[in-house]
């Protein structure tokens, strides 16, 4: 379906409508940009190529201290060298968690989704850290990329106009940019429109400005599959002439538009950076003032006698100044300059002011040798539970987004295969799109070796829909990073509290231990401790596996009674042979014991299968 003028006069205008209400916004973020992340915001105040950015800095504690916290942040969440997340059933089902299908698929999954960002990704994400810090608000664009299969790119966001849906959840993005008319020939061939191409016959160079726009599309068929009935519409636009260079679509959001702190009634976010901004032109004033204190001490006002001196005063090492005032009057200095010293202490406290908001002093604990080793997992536990309510939104902003687009991204191209039938009975509308029916049993067929499941009760059509889609919400991405961990250690907590409570009950009162252990499931709660601390899954016996070993070993150990029980009886019927009439109750004796061992057999045998 053809985008109409209409249309596309309707998406300039609400860009416009969009970037007049963030007028404060601008503002802000270039403040925030001057003194955390010099020229990162580059749309608001135009400058020219290769300005100084700095201009206004004269201490660059505000940005190293952003830079640290998005360092930290960076390491707690997303550490490459981690596993730092993990996908599985969005409800319990025991016997999907036991399908072996579905688990290696989880697998695959995980581990070459996160190899793609390791791979792919490290430098854009840290960047959207350091945005997040500095500027409070990041973009990520995930695109996918024919060449290095999946491509990741980071704006700031002062480049940007977003819009929510009801929920909160941003859902649309406009991104304007300007290219160079040869460069829009080249990515949109034949769609420049008759002047501009003539412009760039004659200054190739010469800039235009391009809207990209990332919207739900209004009006599809979701049983296709192309570009234009995706749920995302994707539209550039030529904004001089209002000219359609590309319409596309996307089956999932390209853009991340994370935000750490969203106050009620606002579109875009704040942080530590916007509580820290005054403190941070403070001390850059106070700063500037040291220094010119600094340069007033070692080169203060003179007090020059008038026509003292013969040729004017020249202030450089070793020139001689000729003076003929015979009252012996001399240049003398002016002791205007200020004390120094306390400068200096105001300066320090302000610097560790800001370094407090920017949770520097928690994140870079100095440790001393007399510190134990409880003490130190008890500070490091702190550090991450301070930062603990941006987890929320960074999975529910960041983290899931990224995800989700690289998954579909890859399970397109093959390089994932798609996902289990089991886990597509249930498809709906937010999917990702795949291949057509053949594609996805071809890479089946490929991944896992054998010929994926058909449902007979579906018709061609049916089936090939279910195919190509499958529900992000029948999944569930568990995040295990060192920060997500730490707001689960509560649960930890309470575990040990409550095991030591029991020790020291069932001391008190031994005669009542074994009433203690019967009401309290041992085994469940040191299951939920190691899932809390993040141990894989992989590494604890699923429940069926659990109470078949339980029930061998039951087996097991009456297995041993008996044949104790056996051999005391032997020793009885030995000694009971040897009188008159004692060989017929020993025969009776052994035949019970033998009608015991076989049904212990028989049970065993049932509980294997």
């Amino acid at each position: 379906m053809t985008v109409s003028e209409k249309r596309i006069r309707w998406h300039l205008q609400r860009q416009q409508k969009l970037k007049s209400k963030r007028q404060n916004w601008d503002n802000l973020w270039q403040d925030l940009s001057d003194y955390f992340c010099p020229g990162r915001i580059t749309a608001i105040r135009k400058e020219e190529e290769g300005a100084r950015k700095t201009k206004k800095i004269y201490d660059n504690t505000g940005a190293d201290a952003a830079q640290k916290l998005a360092a930290g942040l960076y390491s707690r969440t997303v550490n490459p060298a981690s596993k730092w997340f993990y996908i599985t059933l969005e409800t319990a089902d025991e016997e999907l968690e036991n399908d072996k299908e579905i688990n290696t698929w989880f697998d695959i999954a995980r581990d070459r989704t996160q190899s793609v960002i390791n791979k792919r990704g490290t430098g854009a994400l840290y960047q959207t850290y350091c945005d997040l810090t500095s500027l409070c608000n990041a973009v990520l664009f995930i695109q996918e990329d024919p060449i290095n299969g999946v491509s990741f790119r980071t704006y700031p966001i002062d480049v940007v106009d977003i819009a929510e849906d009801y929920r909160g959840v941003v859902d649309t993005v406009y991104r304007k940019f300007e290219m160079t008319l040869r460069q829009i020939e080249q990515e949109f061939p034949g769609k420049l429109p008759r002047d501009k191409q003539q412009q760039m016959d004659e200054e190739p160079d010469a800039k235009a400005t391009v809207l990209h726009v990332v919207a739900p599309r209004q009006e599809r068929d979701p049983d296709k599959i192309d570009n234009l009935n995706m749920p995302f519409e994707s539209l550039y636009i030529l904004c001089e002439g209002e000219t359609l260079l590309e319409e596309s679509g996307y089956p999932e959001m390209p853009y991340a538009v994370a935000r750490l702190e969203v106050l009620a009634g606002e579109l875009y976010g704040r942080g530590p950076a916007t509580i820290a901004l005054p403190e941070v032109k403070s001390l850059n004033e106070m700063a500037k003032l040291q220094l010119d204190g600094s340069n007033m001490r070692l080169r203060p006002p003179l007090d020059v006698p008038l026509n003292a001196y013969v040729n004017p005063i020249q202030l450089i090492p070793g020139y001689k100044n000729l003076n003929q005032d015979e009252g012996g009057r001399r240049i003398t200095a002016l002791n205007v300059a200020g004390d120094l010293q306390y400068t200096a202490k105001d300066i320090e406290l302000q610097q560790n002011k800001v370094k407090e908001i920017f949770y520097n002093d928690q994140l870079y604990l100095r440790t001393n040798a007399e510190m134990t080793a409880t003490e130190v997992q008890k500070r490091s536990e702190i550090q991450m539970q301070l930062m603990g309510p941006w987890q929320g939104r960074l999975e529910l902003e960041l983290f899931e987004p990224m995800i989700n687009r690289i998954l579909g991204i890859l399970i397109r191209q093959g390089e994932v295969p798609p996902p289990p039938q089991a886990l597509l009975e249930n498809a709906d509308n937010e999917t990702f799109s795949g291949r057509p029916k053949e594609a996805f049993d071809q890479m089946r067929e490929q991944a896992l070796g054998k010929k994926s499941k058909k449902d007979k009760k579906q018709t061609p059509k049916q089936e090939a829909k279910e195919r190509q889609k499958y529900s992000t919400r029948s999944l569930k991405i568990v995040y295990d990073s060192p920060l997500a961990r730490a707001q689960r250690l509560v649960d930890v907590q309470v575990i040990d509290q409550v095991k030591m409570s029991i020790a020291q009950s069932m001391q008190l009162n031994p005669q009542a231990a074994q009433d203690y252990l019967m009401r309290f499931d041992m085994v469940q709660m040191e299951v939920d401790r190691a899932k809390a601390l993040g141990l894989p899954t992989k590494y604890i016996v699923s429940q069926s596996e659990y109470e078949q070993a339980k029930a061998q070993m039951q087996q097991q150990q009456q297995q041993a009674q008996a044949m104790q029980q056996m051999g005391a009886m032997a020793d009885v019927g030995q000694k009971v042979g040897n009188t008159p009439g004692g060989e017929q109750l020993t025969e009776q004796l052994f035949s019970q014991i033998g009608e015991q061992m076989g049904a212990g057999a028989e049970a065993e045998a049932a509980a294997n299968g």
